[in-house]
C-alpha cells in the first residue's frame, strides 16, 4: 500500500477519528479506477467496520475482496480471524489455509491454525497441522505435547507412547508437564480396531497366514467424535474420513452352484452381508451346505488389507469354512491359482476393479477349457471298451453338501470294496468343496471306471459324463432334484435312474420325457455293520427326534423372498410380509390344526391372505394370493405341522417322561423340561440307536428328506434297531396307502390328536402287542432294506448297461 494508505490503516487500527477516516475512504474509493486499488480501499473499509464492532459488515466486505481476480492477501487472514470470533471454525480454518497457501504471514497462519483447532478440540486437525508445521514453528516441546494429546484422544496408543518417549529423550520435561502427560497416557485404552486386528492376527495365524504386527500396519483406524478416520503411519497424518456406505445392487443369496469372489473390497459391508446370509439360514444342515460355498477374497494392496483387518473381525465368518484369501497377489499369481482344475471359477463378483478380474477369469477359462476338451477326447478313446465281460471299477459321485447323500455313498463304497470291486468315492473335497467339469475329465482319464453311480442329477456334474458312452446310474433320493434338473442330464441308452421314495416320483420324470424303462424304484438301505447292538432298557415313555428349525428365521427368509418378487405395484416393506406370514401361521395354528391334520386347501389360504392384505390396503387378486399361499404351504406350513403335534402331546402328557431332541425346540419356554438337545443321527448310529430304544414309544412327526414317502433314513434305522414308532398319516392322505407297501402295511399311524393320544395310551399299556409289532417290522426292514440287497440291484443293472448282450445277465 502507498504511504498515505498505511497511515489510514494505522489510524483505523488505533481507532482514531474513524468517521473522518471513513469520509476520506469514500472520496478515495470513488476516484480509484484499478480493481487492485479499489480492493485496497475495500480492505480498509473492512478494517474500519471491524474496529467499529460491525463484524458482519466487515465479513461482507472482505468476502467481496477475495471474490475478485486480484484480492488483497491480508483479507484471507482477516476472514479467518473474524469467522473464528463468530464461532464458525470451519470457515475460519478454510481462510487461514488460503492465507497460508498465498504466502501471507505463513508462520502466523500456522500458529493460528493450530491454536483454533486446539481451542475447538478438533484433535484430527491438531495432529495434522502440528505434523505439517513442526519444522517451522517453536516452541517444539509445546507442539509435541499437543500432538501427544491429539494421538491420545484419537486412541492411537502406540503412536502417543512413541512421541512421548521422543519428547523425554530430547527435551527436559518439568514435573507438572511430566505428570500431565503420564496421566493422559494412562487413560488410553486399546481401541476396538486394535482389538479386532489382534483377533484377526490370531485367526489368520491359525491358518498359517502371518500378518504384520499392529504397530507395523501402514494405515490405522482412529475414532473421534463418532466418526472414523484413517491414520497414515508413514506421514503421521489423518488422510481421510472413513465413510462406509451400504451395499447396493447386490442380492447375495449364494445358491449351491455359486462361487463368490470379493475383489478389492471398498468397504466391509460385504463381509457383514456374508455374516447375515449365513445366520439367516434356518437349519443346521443348510448352514453346513451354505458354509461350503467357495468364497475368494482378493486384495491387491497389503496396506488396504491391513486396513480391512481393523474394521471387521473375521472370526464372525467362522461358519464360512470355504474362505480363501489371496492378498497382494499379482495377475500371474491369480491366473496360476484359478488354473488349478480343482479351483472353481467364481460366478458372483463384488468389489473394485472388476473389469481386470473378469479379464483374468476369462483368460483362465479359455486355457482350462482347452485342457478340458483335450482330456475329454482322451477319455472318449476308452469308451466303449471291452473288459472280458467283467465289471471291475465303479466310480461313486456324491456331495458332502448333504449328509444323506454322503452317508449312502459311503456305505455303498464299503460293501462294494468288500466284494472285491475297485471302488472310488468321488466327492467335493477340501479346500473347495465344489465339483468342476475340469476335475471330472481328469478323474475319468485317470480312473477309467466301468460304471458310474451318480447321486444327484445336476447339469454341471453330468456335463462331462454325458459326452461319453459310459454307463451311469443316477440314484435320486430327493424330490427337488428331479424337477427341472434330471431332464438336463440327457438320459441316454446307457443311463438308468434308481429312485427312492414315492412311486409317483417315477411319473415326475416320465412327464419330463424320460422313458419309464429307464426308471426303477429302490429302497433306501440300512447298514448296521458298525453299530453297537448292546441291550438298551427304555427310560422314557415318549420320545421325539426331529428338527423344527428356527421358525422366526423361516418366516423372515420367506418374507424376504416374497419382498424380492415385488408382487404389488407399490413397494411393500419386508415387515409387512413378515407380519402377514406370522398372522397366517397363527390363524392356521389355532383354526385348522388345533386337533387334526385337515390341512386347508389353497383356496382357504387365499381367502385368509386376501382379508389380511385388505388391512394394508394392498391388492388381493387371485394370482397374488395364490402365489403367497403356495410359498406359505411349502416354506412355513411344515414347521407349523410339527409344532402342533408337540402341543398335542404336551397338553395330554405333561407329567410323563417326554423327551424332545432336535434343533429349534429350545426357543420354546414350554419345552424346557422336555428338551434334550440337538442330535445328528447319521453321525453316530450307535448313539441314535440308544436314543430310539430309550423311549418305549417314538412319535414320528415329520420326514427328514423330501421324497414324498415314509422311506426316511432315520425312520428306517429306528425300525431296524427295534424301536416302536407312531407315524403321522399326512403323506397317506396326500398320496394314498400305497406308501405303506414297502413296510408291508405294518407301520402304525395316527390321523389326529385324539387318535394319537389313544394309541399312545394303548401301546403303553399293551406291551406284548407293541413288542409283536416291533419284531415284525424289524424283521421286514432287515430283510428288504439291507445294503446287500441294494448292492445286488446296482451290480445287476451295471452289468446290464455295460454288457447288454451278455448271457451273464441271467
Amino acid at each position: 500500500m502507498e504511504t498515505k494508505n498505511r497511515k489510514l490503516e494505522a489510524q483505523i487500527r488505533k481507532g482514531q477519528e474513524l468517521d473522518k477516516v471513513e469520509r476520506q475512504l469514500k472520496a478515495l474509493f470513488s476516484k480509484a479506477k484499478k480493481e487492485s486499488t479499489r480492493n485496497e480501499y475495500r480492505y480498509l473499509y473492512g478494517l474500519l467496520f471491524f474496529q467499529k464492532g460491525n463484524i458482519s459488515e466487515a465479513i461482507k466486505i472482505f468476502e467481496e475482496i477475495v471474490a475478485t481476480e486480484k484480492p488483497v492477501k491480508a483479507a484471507y487472514l482477516m476472514l479467518g480471524k473474524l469467522y473464528q470470533q463468530m464461532g464458525n471454525t470451519a470457515k475460519a480454518l478454510a481462510y487461514l489455509e488460503k492465507a497460508f497457501s498465498v504466502n501471507y504471514q505463513k508462520t502466523y497462519c500456522q500458529k493460528l491454525l493450530i491454536k483454533y483447532c486446539y481451542q475447538t478440540k478438533d484433535f484430527v486437525l491438531v495432529n495434522n497441522y502440528v505434523t505439517s508445521f513442526y519444522e517451522n514453528l517453536k516452541p517444539k516441546k509445546l507442539l509435541l505435547m499437543l500432538r501427544i494429546e491429539a494421538l491420545a484422544v484419537l486412541g492411537l496408543y502406540h503412536e502417543a507412547i512413541g512421541e512421548y518417549r521422543k519428547l523425554k529423550e530430547n527435551m527436559n520435561l518439568k514435573p507438572p508437564e511430566e505428570t500431565w502427560l503420564t496421566n493422559l497416557l494412562n487413560k488410553i485404552e486399546k481401541t476396538k480396531y486394535e482389538i479386532t486386528y489382534e483377533a484377526n492376527c490370531q485367526y489368520f495365524a491359525a491358518d498359517g497366514n502371518d500378518y504384520q504386527e499392529y504397530k507395523q500396519v501402514g494405515f490405522k483406524i482412529c475414532y473421534f467424535l463418532n466418526r472414523e478416520f484413517i491414520y497414515h503411519c508413514d506421514t503421521n497424518r489423518i488422510i481421510q474420513v472413513l465413510d462406509l456406505e451400504s451395499l447396493k445392487d447386490l442380492n447375495l443369496g449364494l445358491e449351491d452352484d455359486d462361487a463368490l469372489l470379493i475383489n478389492n473390497p471398498d468397504n466391509i459391508n460385504i463381509f457383514k452381508h456374508l455374516e447375515e446370509v449365513f445366520t439367516d439360514v434356518d437349519s443346521r444342515q443348510y448352514r453346513k451346505r451354505k458354509g461350503a460355498i467357495p468364497v475368494f477374497v482378493v486384495e491387491e494392496s497389503i496396506s488396504n488389507w491391513q486396513l480391512v483387518l481393523q474394521m471387521y473381525n473375521f472370526n464372525q465368518l467362522g461358519g464360512w469354512h470355504n474362505l480363501h484369501f489371496l492378498i497382494g497377489a499379482n495377475e500371474e499369481d491369480l491366473e496360476s491359482f484359478f488354473l488349478d482344475e480343482y479351483v472353481p471359477l467364481p460366478n458372483v463378483l463384488y468389489g473394485l476393479n472388476l473389469d481386470r478380474m473378469k479379464n483374468i477369469l476369462n483368460n483362465t477359462k479359455i486355457i482350462k477349457d482347452e485342457t478340458y476338451h483335450s482330456r475329454l477326447q482322451e477319455v472318449k478313446k476308452n469308451y466303449p471298451h471291452s473288459k472280458n465281460n467283467e465289471l471291475q471299477k465303479i466310480l461313486l459321485v456324491t456331495s458332502i453338501y448333504n449328509e444323506h447323500l454322503f452317508h449312502y455313498a459311503k456305505i455303498l463304497q464299503n460293501v462294494l470294496t468288500q466284494k472285491g470291486y475297485t471302488c472310488l468315492l468321488y466327492k467335493e473335497d477340501s479346500p473347495y468343496f465344489k465339483f468342476t467339469r475340469y476335475t471330472d475329465a481328469k478323474l475319468l482319464m485317470e480312473f477309467q471306471p466301468d460304471l458310474v453311480v451318480h447321486f444327484f442329477g445336476i447339469k454341471e456334474e453330468l456335463e462331462t459324463y454325458n459326452q461319453i458312452e459310459l454307463p451311469i446310474i443316477s440314484w435320486l433320493i430327493f424330490v427337488k432334484q428331479l424337477v427341472g434338473r434330471y431332464k438336463q442330464s440327457a438320459v441316454g441308452f446307457k443311463q438308468r435312474a434308481f429312485i427312492s421314495g414315492n412311486p409317483q416320483n417315477l411319473d415326475l420324470l416320465a412327464q419330463q420325457g424320460v422313458a419309464r424303462e429307464e426308471l426303477e424304484l429302490i429302497n433306501l438301505p440300512i447298514d448296521l455293520s458298525e453299530v453297537d447292538l448292546a441291550p438298551v432298557q427304555p427310560k422314557n415313555a415318549l420320545g421325539i427326534m426331529e428338527d423344527l428349525g428356527d421358525l422366526e428365521a423361516i418366516i423372515r427368509k420367506t418374507a424376504l423372498r416374497l419382498s424380492s418378487q415385488k408382487p404389488f405395484k407399490v413397494d411393500v416393506n419386508i415387515e409387512v410380509f413378515r407380519e402377514l406370514l406370522s398372522s397366517l401361521y397363527f390363524d392356521s395354528y389355532t383354526t385348522y390344526f388345533s386337533h387334526n391334520f385337515s390341512k386347508p386347501d389353497l383356496l382357504v389360504y387365499q381367502q385368509l391372505i386376501a382379508t389380511k392384505l385388505a388391512r394394508y390396503e394392498l391388492s388381493s387378486v387371485p394370482r397374488i394370493t395364490k402365489m403367497i399361499a403356495e410359498i406359505f404351504r411349502r416354506e412355513v406350513e411344515p414347521a407349523l405341522i410339527k409344532q402342533i403335534q408337540i402341543k398335542w402331546l404336551l397338553n395330554e402328557f405333561k407329567d410323563d417322561n417326554l423327551k424332545i431332541y432336535g434343533e429349534g425346540w429350545e426357543k420354546d419356554p414350554a419345552l424346557q423340561k422336555s428338551y434334550a438337545g440337538y442330535f445328528d443321527y447319521l453321525d453316530d448310529l450307535s448313539h441314535y440307536r440308544k436314543m430310539v430304544l430309550d423311549n418305549r414309544i417314538n412319535i414320528y412327526i415329520g420326514g427328514r428328506i423330501n421324497n414324498h414317502s415314509y422311506m426316511q433314513p432315520d425312520l428306517l434305522y429306528g425300525l431296524a434297531f427295534g424301536g416302536f414308532f407312531l407315524v403321522n398319516d399326512l403323506l397317506i392322505k396326500e398320496y394314498g396307502s400305497s406308501l405303506l407297501e414297502p413296510f408291508d402295511h405294518l407301520l402304525v399311524t395316527y390321523s389326529n390328536q385324539e387318535d394319537l393320544v389313544q394309541k399312545v395310551y394303548y401301546y403303553l399299556e399293551h406291551e406284548a402287542e407293541r413288542q409283536k409289532i416291533i419284531a415284525k417290522l424289524q424283521h421286514h426292514i432287515l430283510k428288504h432294506f439291507s445294503i446287500d440287497k441294494v448292492v445286488r440291484a446296482f451290480l445287476l443293472k451295471g452289468k446290464e448297461l455295460l454288457f447288454p448282450s451278455s448271457k451273464l445277465i441271467n
